[in-house]
C-alpha cells in the first residue's frame, strides 16, 4: 500500500501506542520514545523495550483498523507487567525466526543469548520456544525451563506435539505453487511437522519452500524454475513491506530438513 499524507507518523503512531499501554497499565515511566521504539521501566526497576514495526506495518497496510491494531497489540504488551503465572508446558509452541532476528536481538539485549531457549535450526533459522496465551505469546527463559525440569533435547517434541495440537492445516494452490493455511500466527513452524513428503506436496522435483511471514508458507519444485522466480519475488515484497516477516530465503528439503537453498 502506497503512503498517504493522512497516515498517522512513525512518531505520532508510538505516541499514540503508549497513551493507549498507560490506560491500561498503571504505575510505568517511559525512559525513552522514538520512532517506533518505546523503552520504559516498572515500580521494580525492570526495563522493558517495546518494537512496533509490526503492528505500523499493519497499520500500514488498513488504516481504516487502526483503533483495533493499537488495542490488540497494547493488549498484549500488558501482560508483560502483570504477575507471571505458571508456565503450562501443555501451551508451549516452537516459533521460527531468521538470522536477521537473532543477530538484532543479541545486539540489542546484552543477556540475550543467555536468557532465551533457542536451537538452530540451520544457517539461516532458530526455533525459539514460547507459551501460547489467550492473547498473548511469553518468550521461554533458561530459568523458566529450570522450573520446569525440561531440556532443549526433549523441547522440540513437546513443542511441536502441542502445536499440532491447536491447529488445522489445509493446503490450497495450484499452477505449481501450494500454500499453508494454519489459522495465520504459527503457519512457519510447519516446517518442524512431519508433512513434508510427495504425497503431500507432488512437486515437479524436489520441494522448495517460501516462509517469508509467520503467516505464509508456500511450497514449488525444485524443477519449477518460472515458479521459484515467483516466490522470490513475492519474498522480497513481503520482506519489504509486511509485517511479522520470518525469512528473506528459499529453502529446499535435503533428508527431512530444510536447507537453505543457494
Amino acid at each position: 500500500m502506497s503512503q498517504s499524507k493522512n497516515l498517522l507518523s512513525e512518531i505520532d503512531f508510538t505516541n499514540l501506542f503508549y497513551e493507549n499501554l498507560t490506560s491500561k497499565v498503571k504505575n510505568i515511566d517511559c525512559l525513552e520514545i522514538k520512532e517506533l521504539e518505546i523503552k520504559i521501566i516498572d515500580l521494580e526497576g525492570e526495563i522493558y523495550t517495546h518494537f512496533l514495526n509490526n503492528a505500523f506495518a499493519e497499520y500500514n497496510y488498513e488504516p481504516s483498523d487502526l483503533d483495533e491494531i493499537i488495542d490488540r497489540y497494547t493488549t498484549s504488551s500488558s501482560n508483560l507487567y502483570y504477575q507471571k503465572t505458571p508456565i503450562d508446558a501443555n501451551h508451549i509452541i516452537p516459533i521460527i525466526k531468521d538470522k536477521r532476528f537473532f543477530d538484532e536481538c543479541s545486539n540489542l539485549y546484552e543477556d540475550f543469548l543467555k536468557n532465551h531457549v533457542f536451537e538452530k535450526y540451520n544457517t539461516d533459522l532458530y526455533i525459539f520456544y514460547a507459551e501460547d496465551k489467550e492473547d498473548s505469546i511469553s518468550y521461554l527463559t533458561t530459568n523458566d525451563l529450570e522450573v520446569l525440569n525440561l531440556n532443549v533435547k526433549d523441547l522440540q517434541d513437546l513443542a511441536v506435539n502441542n502445536l499440532e495440537s491447536l491447529l488445522e492445516i489445509e493446503r490450497s494452490g495450484d499452477s505449481g505453487i501450494f500454500m499453508l493455511l494454519a489459522g495465520g500466527n504459527y503457519e512457519s513452524s510447519l516446517i518442524l511437522f512431519d508433512i513434508w513428503n510427495e504425497d503431500n506436496f507432488p512437486v515437479n522435483g524436489e520441494i522448495i519452500l517460501a516462509i517469508p511471514s509467520r503467516d505464509l508458507v508456500f511450497i514449488t519444485g525444485s524443477n519449477e524454475l518460472e515458479n521459484i522466480e515467483k516466490l522470490k519475488n513475492r519474498i522480497i515484497e513481503i520482506n519489504k513491506e509486511g509485517d511479522h516477516v520470518v525469512s528473506d530465503k528459499l529453502f529446499i528439503l535435503k533428508d527431512s530438513h530444510f536447507q537453505v537453498l543457494n
